[in-house]
């Protein structure tokens, strides 16, 4: 007997049906297996040390658990991420080794001014001095019933870009600063690297910005910062414009040299003027500091020729602007 279409059709119906829910069986199990393996939410009393590195791991970030924390190795920068199921907290780490040895509490302090007024002005990542030869920086993330993923991997990217912006704006005066430790291990005497260092370089660097004036009834030299200056000669009521640099013994710092390059109305920037303006060769006016102290400095001239080996003593005052 061959079945009408009206039965056919029923038979089909029924067996479209049985598909269909066999499908919708595999999607629920399909969606739960990858609920608690792949999906974004992370429960919160499954998170571990591995967990967490397997979070980095997925979205291609070197990452392994390792002496109770996280390894984070991107971009040839370590990272290290702390977890507190306690508390409930996911903390990013970074330290900087920025000295061998302790730093002086003078380098510390002007590092420590620096940060402070990043600190202020920024307000995702912190850094800080790690103990006596390094640079920290942290963010915490917090959590409750569940970690998102891409919250951490967000997170943590972040965190990364505010480290790389910090070094970038930073480097020059963090890499400055080392001078003060080298100063308070040569200091001596009446002048020491140190001493003039401490008093009529450091108050321009990019931490502080101030303006230093070297000043007496013949001269009035200003130190502003990005190593640039004006002097002015009193008596003939001629200004210099330009930039300075300063040159130390790099083999005991025993002492060390000052020029003074008149750029004639040009703008450079630092690096330019280190790297591309001869300043060493071409500076209108060098000077060596022979005695420094809070109040005054005493130069003795290497140029001009006019004025070699005699000296000059000059007033220190530093302000704002």
């Amino acid at each position: 007997m061959i079945p009408n279409k009206t039965m056919r059709g029923n038979k089909e119906k029924r067996m479209n049906r049985k598909i269909a829910a066999v499908l919708v069986l595999l999607i629920v199990i399909c969606a739960g297996a990858y609920s608690q393996t792949g999906g974004d939410l992370v429960a919160a009393d499954s998170l571990t040390l591995e967990s967490l590195a397997a979070i980095f791991n997925d979205a291609y970030i070197n990452a392994k658990a390792d002496e109770g924390r996280v390894v984070v190795n991107e971009n040839n920068s370590i990272f290290l991420v702390q977890l507190n199921p306690q508390e409930k907290l996911i903390s990013f780490f970074i330290i900087w080794t920025v000295s061998d040895t302790p730093m002086s509490a003078q380098r510390m302090n002007v590092l420590n001014s620096l940060i402070q007024k990043w600190n202020n002005e920024r307000l995702f990542a912190r850094f800080y001095i790690g103990q006596d030869r390094s640079i920290a920086g942290d963010y915490t993330l917090a959590y409750e019933d569940s970690v998102s993923r891409k919250h951490v991997i967000n997170s943590f990217k972040q965190f990364q870009n505010s480290v790389n912006y910090f070094a970038y704006k930073n480097y020059q005066s963090i890499k400055d600063s080392y001078l003060l430790d080298i100063g308070n291990t040569q200091d001596s005497g009446e002048y020491g690297v140190f001493s003039f260092i401490q008093y009529v370089l450091n108050p321009t660097m990019d931490d502080a910005r101030k303006t230093v004036r070297l000043e007496n009834d013949e001269f009035l030299i200003t130190h502003e910062p990005d190593m640039r200056y004006s002097m002015l000669d009193k008596k003939t009521g001629k200004l210099r414009k330009g930039m300075h640099g300063f040159e130390t013994n790099a083999k005991d710092f025993s002492g060390g040299t000052v020029y003074y390059l008149d750029l004639k109305g040009k703008t450079l920037t630092r690096d330019e003027f280190l790297d591309k303006s001869g300043y060493k060769d071409n500076a209108d006016i060098v000077f060596i500091p022979v005695k420094c102290d809070e109040k005054s400095v005493t130069y003795k001239y290497v140029k001009p020729d006019s004025m070699k080996g005699k000296t000059i003593t000059l007033s220190i005052t530093v302000s704002d602007k």
